[in-house]
């Protein structure tokens, strides 16, 4: 099953890339980000002021980086994410049947749980979001807990270990583990041990050394809740403060990702409530959150919750084979819920109708803009452009747009919700005022840098390539993908 899901994503996020489907935030993001590593610039992106590392904290990109020296571009990351979220299916089993009884019924309830895992909610929001460092976490904490449940302390530990160089919140899901482990007679100092040093690892990081990267920078994160403290004590209290915050407690997509999650469980979660409020901690910080998506856990930022939720449902199986010993026929039918999720509550119908979808690719001509396009010099482009250009040091998204930079424009691009299309379309239209088109396939388009910087043409009316470079217009204003 993990085989055959990383397979499928692998191949869909392959097409995405060469249709150029796949949104700047966050694979371009990462690309540039895991390029620096390789090319002497670790952990510094155009995208942001200061190191990469203050705004979160994700050492386990330079394993990214080792796999780019053998696939360049952003197809190693894309197999990353395939392989990490492929991986979720056998890690979990693994860790479902250490907690589960050893018996047929508890190994038939380990795959049940295992099997229908890839097609909850936040582990397909995932697999459409593109690449993040938190999906290399979710297997290395499920073998993890694996290796600590079956007396495997010495494997437990490196993975513990990886997983906290994944992703800050990683702090709070060790020790998550370290509470499972902790209930656990013949585990507890260990256990005990684990969650305390997550605790602090979690405290050391986001106090002290995360801001000293940040250099005092103030970073994107810093207004998620920044709501919550405007105007002082007295306004964090009022009324209307407070009703804002029980609105934003009732987010109904949360609220139905997580239930279809439950319900593909067979809510095993509920017969264990207690285990399964550990999953508040990451539910709060992300309905509190300002930044859109989050607050209805789409994309990655529904993971956070995967962990302490499969725990649970395996604690829940575990008490109910305590009274009751299922048959197989009962057993295989405990995935119908799962499958019913997987139809109609998450991306599995839209992905395969993606991936049957025939559209041309257009990654090939993107390398054939950039074959012209100095390694050093600075790139703008279009925001669905940028995953498949983000290999070098300085690149932006338009409508920025330097006298300096070459700027590659895609007529057909599309503009996701969080780029300014009004200005991305007066940006593109006053390009041929004084830059020279240097290559066109009627698509894609590059223009040279401004003509004050020694391009001496002013406007274009020449044949480019046998071309006549296509009128600039704005880009229709059809709906788009929000990333």
């Amino acid at each position: 099953m993990g085989a055959a899901w990383a397979a499928l994503l692998a191949l869909f996020s392959n097409l995405r890339l060469e249709r150029l489907s796949i949104p700047a935030f966050d694979t371009a993001y990462f690309q540039q980000l895991v390029w620096g590593l390789s090319h002497g610039h670790p952990f510094q992106a155009s995208f942001l002021q200061g190191s990469f590392l203050g705004l979160h904290f994700s050492p386990i990109l330079a394993l990214a980086a080792l796999l780019e020296l053998a696939v360049p571009g952003a197809q190693a990351l894309t197999l990353a994410s395939a392989a990490a979220l492929g991986l979720v299916a056998p890690t979990a089993f693994l860790a479902c049947r250490e907690i589960l009884p050893k018996t047929p019924g508890g190994t038939g309830l380990a795959v049940v749980l295992a099997t229908v895992l890839p097609f909850t909610p936040p582990l397909q929001e995932a697999a459409w979001s593109g690449f993040h460092p938190e999906e290399l976490a979710l297997p290395a904490l499920f073998l993890a807990t694996w290796a600590m449940l079956s007396g495997r302390r010495v494997l437990a530990l490196p993975l513990i270990g990886l997983a906290l160089l994944a992703k800050e919140d990683q702090a709070y899901q060790v020790a998550v583990l370290g509470i499972l482990s902790a209930a656990d007679r013949g585990h507890r100092r260990i256990g005990l041990l684990i969650a305390g040093g997550a605790v602090l690892w979690g405290v050391v990081l986001l106090l002290l050394l995360m801001p000293w990267f940040r250099q005092g920078l103030v970073t994107d994160t810093a207004t998620y809740y920044s709501w919550l403290t405007v105007g002082g004590p007295g306004a964090t209290f009022s009324s209307e403060r407070l009703s804002e915050v029980g609105l934003s407690l009732l987010q109904p997509q949360a609220w139905r990702a997580l239930g279809l999650t439950l319900l593909a469980l067979c809510l095993l979660p509920l017969l264990r409530p207690g285990f399964t409020t550990l999953a508040a901690p990451p539910l709060l910080v992300a309905l509190l959150s300002r930044h859109q998506p989050q607050p209805q856990l789409q994309l990655q930022y529904a993971l956070p919750l995967v962990f302490p939720l499969v725990l649970a449902a395996a604690l829940g199986g575990k008490r109910l084979l305590q009274v009751w010993q299922p048959r197989p026929v009962a057993l295989a039918g405990a995935v119908m819920p799962g499958l019913v999720v997987a139809l109609t509550g998450s991306l599995v119908l839209p992905l395969f109708a993606y991936i049957e979808r025939p559209e041309p690719s257009e990654l090939g001509d993107v390398k054939a803009a950039m074959a012209l396009v100095p390694a050093g010099a600075e790139l703008d482009a279009d925001d669905d452009l940028a995953a498949a250009v983000a290999s070098r040091r300085e690149l932006h998204l338009l409508p920025h747009t330097s006298p300096t930079a070459f700027v590659l424009v895609d007529a057909a691009a599309r503009i996701p919700a969080y780029s300014d299309r009004q200005a991305r379309n007066r940006s593109v239209a006053a390009l041929p005022l004084d830059r020279r088109l240097l290559w066109t396939n009627g698509r894609l388009q590059l223009w040279s840098p401004a003509a004050s910087d020694g391009w001496q043409t002013r406007g274009n009316q020449q044949p480019v390539g046998g071309l006549l470079p296509p009128i600039m217009r704005p880009v229709d204003p059809s709906p788009t993908d929000s990333g």
